[in-house]
């Protein structure tokens, strides 16, 4: 797999994806779940007004994103390690 996917967090083309090692898919979806809680983090760094609704609405938009990055990755990686390449010694 390229791993110009895993420091953007981006999901790579089924192509990558197709040949991807049980490794590496555990790498590319606990990388994107900590991307979208970092997003979290960066946002709440900023110290927004939490009582504009505004801002409200946007946490809990980032919180439910990290959120579905997470259940991804459980959800998946033991489908995917079914699928996967073997790992190379």
């Amino acid at each position: 797999m390229h791993l110009a996917y895993l420091s953007t967090g981006e999901l790579p083309p089924p192509e990558v994806t197709m040949y991807e090692t049980s490794r590496e898919r555990h790498m590319r979806l606990s990388l994107s779940a900590a991307a979208a809680w970092k997003e979290v983090h960066d946002f709440m760094a900023k110290d927004p007004d939490m009582g504009d609704v505004k801002n409200q609405d946007l946490l809990f938009r980032l919180q439910s994103a990290a959120d579905q990055a997470a259940w991804a990755y459980w959800e998946n990686v033991d489908e995917e390690d079914a699928n996967a390449e073997p790992d190379e010694v």
